[in-house]
């Protein structure tokens, strides 16, 4: 559930006194843009802070000038000469990772619209997990401003199986290995191989698809021989044994992985990305009452996969697979969050497994404040912006 706020509430709540310049007004947010004058220092204290890295567990500050972080400590020491922001019952975090979306045909003229919704839930970096037109590579260009895009171009799938609404289809390793050298010229991030179909919540089955695991493993050594990462689209037990085992970097989707390869994950150092909100959005569609007795049970067994790759050790990130109109961009991320803790994974655990980055020196200050899930307030490019909350209940 999205909850929201006056954007000067909590400002108030806590006492601060901060300058209007003016009021913006957007399609999924209303934000106001404080200045901070001249190359005068800020300071921000917060409760703790969370990032990709363990380095500043503990510390509780950040240090800004001229908008580039100059130091992050522990202290309840003022230094002289700051602006001080005082949000000590915060969590202080970079901007958050979409670890897995897609940016359709029809995305080319809302590029802006969906630039506004990522970045007012936090988004800052995204990983597209291609479509048949590579709108994902136009994209990168088009938000290079404030949002990060890695791109897959297209995914590459067995042709006659599932796969040509997000990508191309070969016939054969000879094939495949075409297309990932015109990719490769293309300027793609990482190479996606949709290695299973889908689930059918009327059939409670995957569909068809994916490659002999010979083309498999010879794709994806491929890959790797010239530096690009594979992330397998992998639903079905088999599906996801035969990836890992192959070399895969990530899983995405991941339905039915069994205990044994979640061990074999954390073995390999494999990435999860299990994509939980999109499972369940599938009940948002039309269907009989069996099929979605079919997603809610499908959905429990999922997250209970996900518990156990926490407790194995296994990196799970979160990825909306937002791109679809029934899995919208930013609200499903911050529900993808909250399923993750509905999985037993510790909140601290979720936001540094989200975060876009590891905060250090010398570096833009792109800062969230948040309280749970739901976002107080962001620093970017200098500037303080108290927001509308976000939050998953």
């Amino acid at each position: 559930m999205l909850t929201a706020a006056s954007p000067l509430q909590y400002a108030k709540e806590r006492r601060l006194t901060i300058p209007i310049v003016r009021e913006e007004k957007g399609e999924c947010n209303r934000m106001l843009r404080i200045t901070t004058a001249g190359s005068q220092r800020v300071f921000i204290r917060v409760r703790r802070i969370i990032s990709s890295d363990v380095q500043h567990a503990g510390s509780n500050a950040v240090l800004i000038r001229d908008g580039i972080i100059e130091d992050i400590v522990y202290t309840d020491l003022v230094p002289s000469d700051v602006r001080v922001y005082d949000f000590s019952g915060l969590v202080m975090t970079p901007l958050l990772c979409d670890y897995h979306l897609h940016f359709s045909a029809s995305a080319r003229n809302s590029f802006a619209s969906i630039e506004e919704k990522l970045l007012a839930h936090g988004i800052g970096k995204a990983y597209d997990g291609g479509d048949a037109a590579a709108t994902g590579l136009i994209a990168k260009k088009a938000l290079s401003g404030d949002i990060t895009v890695l791109s897959a171009g297209r995914g590459i799938y067995k042709a006659g199986a599932y796969g040509k609404y997000i990508g191309v289809g070969v016939r054969g390793v000879e094939d495949a290995l075409r297309v990932i050298d015109a990719l490769r010229s293309d300027g793609i991030d990482y190479i996606k191989i949709v290695h299973s179909g889908i689930y059918d919540a009327e059939t409670d089955r995957i569909t068809s698809g994916g490659f002999a695991r010979k083309e498999l493993r010879e794709m994806i050594s491929y890959a790797q021989d010239n530096g690009l990462a594979v992330y397998c689209h992998a639903n079905g037990a088999r599906a996801v044994q035969e990836a890992v085992e192959e070399g895969a970097y990530a899983i995405i989707h991941g339905l039915g992985v069994s205990d044994a390869t979640l061990s074999e994950m954390h073995d390999r150092k494999v990435i999860f990305i299990p994509t939980l909100q999109a499972f369940r959005s599938i009940g948002r569609l039309p269907g009989t009452a069996a099929a979605k007795n079919n997603i809610e049970r499908t959905v429990d067994g999922h997250l209970t996969a996900v518990s156990k790759a926490y407790e194995k050790g296994v990196t799970v990130h979160p990825g909306s697979d937002a791109g679809p109109q029934f899995i919208p961009y930013g609200t499903s991320f911050v529900e993808e969050l909250g399923l993750m803790m509905r999985a037993g994974i510790p909140y601290d655990h979720v936001i540094r497994n989200a975060c876009s980055s590891h905060l250090e020196p010398l570096v833009p200050a792109a800062l969230l404040l948040l309280e749970g899930l739901a976002i107080k307030g962001m620093f970017l490019q200098g500037k303080f912006l108290p927001s509308f909350q976000h939050e998953t209940a």
